[in-house]
């Protein structure tokens, strides 16, 4: 289907340049054999309008020969039935006023594409269903198994946890994003439950990392958009993390004696 509309619409972007061409170039020679229903002298005398009505031609031809440049199927099929609908205007338009013929060979192709094109979109009307969004967790040990979670899974958080810190990123829209890291420690009898875990507004907890094993755990999704946000809201994570991490790390001491590099001065 999509090859015979864009065979048609060739055939009727050549018909617009050769109509180009004859009232721009070959106005007074072969005009007169081919508008045989006016005289002769009207010709000469109307070379430069006619040469103006060639180059609207010209236009109609190149937005017909744009559409086969258009990756968009959406903008494709707009730009296509809107210089279509012009060719067949013009040419029902020149059948009523000046000849009957140009109906057959102006309007009546430009109508076929017409006809082709909303045939097409009534078949392209049924779309296969949206992909569901599918979260998994990636576990980084051979303990934990790579499994699906719902979306109302990973927006659950206890109410216990503490917020450690909280921070922004801009989505792919640069909409502002909050990203908080939370932990568990302050409610967790066990040793090994203790967990630091990040969570991402609207997303839901996007990794978790244990604080007594080296066991972590991060979000992937099968939509590429929302494995971006998650890549920022990681990187903007660990940043929070460690800047936590010895900011309220207490200050090391030693017994040792501090020595002090200096740097010597150059001989002159």
């Amino acid at each position: 289907m999509e090859i015979t509309i864009k065979i048609v619409i060739g055939i009727v972007a050549l018909f617009h340049l050769y109509v180009m061409w004859l009232e721009m170039f070959a106005w007074t020679t072969k005009g007169p054999k081919t508008f045989k229903n006016f005289e002769k002298d009207l010709f000469p005398k109307t070379k430069a309008l006619a040469a103006n009505q060639g180059l609207y031609n010209g236009f109609l031809a190149a937005g017909l020969i744009w559409t086969f440049f258009i990756c968009n199927p959406e903008w494709r099929f707009n730009v296509s039935l809107f210089f279509l609908i012009c060719v067949s205007v013009a040419g029902i338009y020149g059948a009523l006023t000046a000849d009957k013929k140009i109906f057959f060979v102006q309007a009546l192709p430009a109508l076929v594409g017409i006809a082709l094109l909303g045939f097409s979109a009534g078949k392209s009307d049924v779309k296969p269903e949206k992909e569901e969004t599918r979260y998994y967790y990636l576990p980084n040990n051979g303990r934990n198994q790579i499994d699906t979670v719902s979306a109302s899974e990973i927006l659950k958080r206890n109410d216990n946890d503490s917020l450690i810190a909280i921070g922004f990123i801009d989505d792919e829209n640069g909409k502002g994003i909050g990203v908080s890291l939370f932990t568990n420690e302050n409610h967790e009898f066990a040793m090994d439950a203790n967990e630091n875990t990040g969570y991402i507004e609207g997303i839901g907890k996007v990794y978790a990392h244990s604080l007594t094993w080296r066991d972590f755990y991060v979000l992937n999704t099968n939509n590429d958009s929302i494995n971006r946000i998650i890549a920022l809201g990681l990187g903007r994570l660990i940043t929070m993390e460690t800047d936590n991490k010895y900011r309220f790390m207490p200050p090391i001491s030693s017994s040792r004696e501090t020595v002090t590099f200096l740097e010597s001065e150059s001989e002159n």
